[in-house]
């Protein structure tokens, strides 16, 4: 075997394509194996010396001829062939790093002993077939290209699928492509539409019997099937057996009596025909086209709003499901003029001695057909509202009347209701199995749940307590319904629309004159509205808001915030810049901290008084817990900023509203301080008792590093608003927290929500500082094995850093942030926030010490630790010096006339001394090298992709004569940089003869180092004595720079590791 790592997902797909090949041959090789034991025992006792070919039967020996004879190490991804009997060649340089090395006759003859084994089961034989499947596909598709076929050949190969494959799993016709190859060709040939008609009811049925449950369509065509069979056989059983509940609710002939006992007893009806005529059903499509219009031009443009955008009115909002619920001039009287419709209400709501029947709401939902991007999944299931008394079965009080204004069905997303649920033990018993069906399959409709189609001007009347969802619409235009909701006169919605009204009344213009003076009294603030739509939404600046939210609530206690704000912008700024700076003295201060973990810790002692917490059995707080917590934090805030509030008279009420205006009043007009502002309370928001973003878990308080082998590093998730220590239920349960255990838990956590992009100075510049932070305290253990552990935005923090790690476990990562607000920064692009990152490598910045203007990007590697994924101070001290004249005449190179032809960089990791050169076009030609890892080269090929020209990436292993011939180029370079390259004795002499080989004559090799202390010194500096011992270079300048601390290890209190040697060799 050769000496290469094996990717286990290539392993997987290689083995598999092996074995699909292996079982082409299974004859003729079971054949040859039978009659030459001979060579098969031979082979079996010794895969790397074969006997001679001429012991050899012919099946044998061809099979060796394509492996060379002897068989060589080849990768087992070049298996796959169109034909699997061709001629196999590939020598050693052509093979691809990365992936598992197998002799050819000897993977054959593993896959054929699996096989025949029995080894692989169901999953393993779907796979084989799919690639027999894109075989024959590549087959069909040659003839669809090629009209003159003949039709014979065509039917042949389809006989031959047909006998092969009779009945293929549907997973197997959908990955391989045949199914729409077959469906082209059906158009020309009958033969392949038989073929695509008998796997198509095979696959139906397949699925039925497999799961009689989750095959909704299929059910309901077989139960209409076998119901139209029984029937025609005079069954008396079949009704009551196959009893077709779209059926039983379709109100069609029936009398307002038998309706309304209908609706009563199954909480939905529909009369699928329409009521209205067609010049009133044109009417309505016309009023709703007007409305929509009237929408966007008159309410939403003037407030920079698209249809895409999230918002809730009380008159228009999103609803799930790319949908829009639109009330804004909507206009029923052509429904509320329709006899028939008004006396099926009123048969359904009863005479009742207490009110009236009234129209409560009118609308029109616009189901907007599917978008490339857009959500378009079914709605949850849900209630528009609770029993007005729960577990009592009373009469409805409300309910929903639709209207279609074009045909509904399937494929535009009829609605789907569950009959019964409307009574509250209906509702308990089914909607947990619906629920949790939906979660396996979100398009499964319950055998319980119906989904009758409609034309326009039909109907649809089901109790608000009914459970019902929004279909789909799969079509190419809007599906448009009319609704109207009718409740008692004394109901009162709290649950559909509660949101604040696109048309402002009286009051609401009288408040907004309020708050209006008051930021007329502001000015523009050009770096706020900047901000506006980044990060996350904690703590807003605008004030206005939540000053009109105040005064909408409770119009005394806004009005009193409205005059604290008034005295507070009549302060000097001088004065305003004081108060803040109070403000964060009383929150950041020694006593402030001491408060808030004294009450936070009291409030959990009360609380478990009360109850169990369950923060030792549970991985995660409940939501009530983090809760009372909150709000614990919110008092104590109000405690401790309480003289601050009420020297402007802002309110010191339970929902702690004075305080929140005073914030964001004192961050959007005190600049200097924001950032200050933002991060104290950022920070105020950590539920942990140390009040820190790092900390050791309280369970190994008084445990020492000695005996501890492992650290458990968990990150912390969105929580309920206030970070907290997570995990605990599992670790407990592992006992990892027993006295005796060999574990260590630090935990990591964000109070800023930022997916720890934020660092606590509130810059983006979160990944670096975890990242530090983090590699401190895995150095301060001195573990043998660090585990990262998530969940949400943990997992994203644990993939995040995992490079750091040996093993990470992440739980439902959030890991598609594209675009989303709360991961961008004001001070950055949609393209790098300073930190991003692949599955392979991380992006950072760098600018030149004597040119801080100037960004150089560059990537490092988070797959190959030690090679490429830090940056040493001995790099960017050289990249430095070379970035200057100045620096360039102190390294001795002032006499090179600049640029230099060719310059090389020997193990260059981020390469940054290369871009250096590259990017001030000090060489022509910069060539980048180190050892082939494939995440480093890919981070180094990313750094050199941002220039045009003149850089080129190579892999090299030092001492490689061939390589430095045939591809570096011999005695060419006019400049070799060797940066932390010679901590490593035994290499001293293979990159010596590299930089021999390239470097010419006259030429100069750099040389920067630190004393890491991972080899002792005399060691590290024999690099130089055996330069010169060779004779062909001489040492010239010699340059030491001191540094407080090695910027790729910070963790390290040695003194002087961080101090850099520069020693710049002439090839003589």
């Amino acid at each position: 075997m050769a000496a290469i790592t094996n990717d286990p997902e290539m392993e997987r797909l290689g083995a598999n394509a092996s074995a699909h090949h292996a079982l082409q041959y299974w004859s003729s090789l079971s054949s040859a194996a039978r009659f030459d034991s001979h060579a098969f025992d031979s082979l079996w006792d010794d895969w790397s010396t074969p006997p001679p070919t001429d012991s050899f039967g012919q099946t044998w020996r061809s099979l060796l001829i394509a492996s060379e004879g002897t068989i060589p190490d080849f990768s087992f991804m070049t298996l796959i062939r169109e034909k699997s009997e061709s001629m196999f060649y590939m020598d050693e340089e052509e093979c691809c790093g990365g992936m598992l090395i197998v002799p050819r006759a000897q993977f054959y003859f593993i896959e054929i002993a699996r096989c025949k084994e029995k080894y692989y089961g169901k999953t393993f034989r779907r796979i084989l077939s799919i690639f027999e499947l894109i075989s024959f596909k590549n087959t069909l598709l040659t003839y669809l290209t090629n009209p003159s076929t003949p039709s014979v050949t065509i039917n042949e190969t389809i006989s031959t699928i047909d006998e092969l494959y009779p009945l293929p799993h549907k997973l197997s016709i959908a990955r391989s492509g045949i199914g729409r190859v077959l469906r082209k060709l059906s158009t020309i040939n009958n033969a392949a539409k038989e073929l695509l008609e008998r796997w198509r009811h095979g696959v139906e049925l397949g699925n039925l019997a497999a799961n009689i449950e989750v095959n909704c369509k299929i059910r309901e065509a077989a139960v209409y099937g076998i119901k139209r069979i029984m029937l025609s056989l005079n069954s008396s059983t079949t009704t009551s057996k196959f009893e077709n509940l779209v059926d039983t609710l379709d109100c069609t002939g029936k009398s307002v009596e038998e309706i309304t006992s209908t609706f009563l007893k199954k909480g939905v009806v529909y009369h699928p025909q329409p009521i209205f005529t067609p010049s009133e059903i044109m009417e309505l499509q016309k009023m709703s086209k007007s409305a929509f219009n009237d929408l966007i031009s008159e309410q939403l443009k003037p407030r920079g709003l698209s249809l895409n955008a999230e918002f809730d009115f009380n008159e228009v909002r999103h609803r799930p499901g790319n949908r829009l619920d639109n009330r804004y001039k909507i206009d029923p009287t052509i429904v509320l003029e329709n006899e028939e419709i008004i006396k099926i209400i009123n048969s359904i709501f009863g005479e009742s001695d207490a009110g009236k029947v009234k129209l409560l709401y009118s609308g029109i939902v616009h189901s907007f057909p599917k978008k490339e991007g857009a959500d378009n999944a079914p709605q949850v299931w849900h209630r528009d509202g609770p029993s007005l008394v729960n577990g009592v079965e009373n009469r409805t009080h409300c309910l929903n009347l639709f209207i279609p204004l074009i045909n509904v069905n399937e494929n535009n997303g009829s609605t789907e209701f569950v009959p019964t649920t409307h009574q509250d033990a209906q509702f308990e018993k089914l909607a947990p199995e619906i629920i949790k069906s939906n979660e396996l399959d979100e398009f499964y409709l319950h055998p319980t749940a119906v989904k009758p189609s409609c034309e326009a001007g039909g109907w649809l009347a089901f109790d608000i307590r009914t459970m019902h969802r929004g279909g789909c619409n799969f079509s190419d235009s809007n599906r448009d319904v009319m609704y109207l909701t009718f409740a008692w006169d004394w109901f009162v919605d709290v649950h559909m629309f509660n949101s604040s009204s696109l048309i402002p009344t009286s009051t609401t213009i009288t408040h907004q004159c309020l708050v209006g003076g008051l930021i007329n009294l502001i000015g523009e603030d050009v770096e706020w509205s900047a901000m506006e739509g980044v990060g996350h939404p904690h703590y807003t600046l605008k004030f206005e808001d939540l000053l009109m939210e105040c005064l909408g609530e409770e119009e005394e206690r806004g009005r009193e915030n409205v005059k604290g704000c008034r005295r507070f912008l009549g302060l000097e700024e001088r004065e305003r810049e004081a108060f803040v700076m109070g403000v964060l003295r009383c929150l950041k201060g020694e006593e402030g901290r001491r408060v808030k973990i004294e009450n936070l810790r009291s409030n959990r002692q009360k609380r478990e008084k009360l109850q169990k917490s369950s923060t030792d059995s549970s991985n995660f707080t409940s939501i009530t817990e983090d809760y009372s917590d909150i709000q614990c934090l919110y008092s104590t805030l109000n405690t401790l900023l309480s003289p601050s509030l009420l020297s402007f008279g802002f309110t010191l009420d339970p929902h702690c509203s004075g305080f929140l205006i005073m914030l964001s009043l004192m961050k959007r007009v005190d600049v200097k301080n924001r950032d200050c502002l933002e991060e104290a309370f950022t920070s105020w928001w950590n539920g942990s008792e140390d009040n820190s973003r790092f900390f050791f878990s309280k369970k190994h308080e008084n445990k020492g590093f000695e005996n501890v082998d492992t650290l458990i590093v968990v990150f912390s998730s969105l929580g309920s608003g206030l970070v907290r220590p997570e995990w605990g239920g599992t670790l407990k349960q592992l006992s990892v927290f027993d006295a005796e255990s060999r574990y260590k838990v630090l935990h990591v956590l964000d109070p800023a929500y930022s997916w720890f992009n934020q660092d606590p100075s509130c810059k983006w510049k979160g990944g670096e500082y975890y990242e530090n932070e983090i590699k401190k305290r895995i150095y301060d253990t001195s573990v043998e094995r660090v585990i990262f552990l998530g969940d949400s935005m943990g997992g994203a923090g644990a993939l995040r850093f995992c490079h750091l790690a040996n093993y990470t476990l992440s739980f439902t990562p959030q890991i598609d942030l594209v675009g989303y607000a709360a991961v961008k920064s004001p001070d950055s692009d949609d393209s790098d926030s300073g930190y991003e990152s692949d599955d392979t490598n991380i992006v950072h910045k760098w600018s030149p010490t004597s040119d801080p203007k100037t960004v150089i990007s560059y990537h490092t590697s988070c797959n190959a630790r030690g090679h490429g994924d830090v940056v040493w101070n001995s790099s960017t001290d050289i990249a430095n010096l070379i970035a200057t004249d100045e620096g360039r005449v102190k390294l001795g190179l002032g006499g090179l006339g600049f640029p230099v032809s060719e310059a090389i960089e020997f193990g260059a990791g981020a390469a940054i001394p290369a871009l250096v050169l590259r990017h001030y076009d000090l060489s022509n030609n910069v060539l980048v090298t180190d050892q082939f890892e494939e995440s480093t080269l890919k981070a180094m090929m990313m750094s050199a992709e941002k220039f045009e020209r003149g850089i080129e990436v190579k892999a090299h292993f030092w001492g490689d004569a061939k390589s430095c011939e045939e591809e570096l180029g011999l005695g060419k370079f006019d400049i070799g940089v060797a940066s932390d390259c010679i901590y490593y004795p035994d290499a001293h002499g293979l990159l010596l003869e590299s930089a021999e080989m390239c470097v010419k004559k006259g030429g100069f090799l750099i040389v920067g180092y630190s004393l890491h202390g991972n080899c002792p010194e005399a060691e590290t500096l024999g690099f130089f004595e055996k330069a010169r011992g060779g004779g062909n270079w001489k040492v010239g300048v010699e340059l030491a720079i001191e540094h407080e601390v090695q910027k790729a290890a910070e963790w390290s209190s040695v003194k002087g590791r961080g101090n850099v040697s520069i020693k710049v060799l002439e090839r003589v």
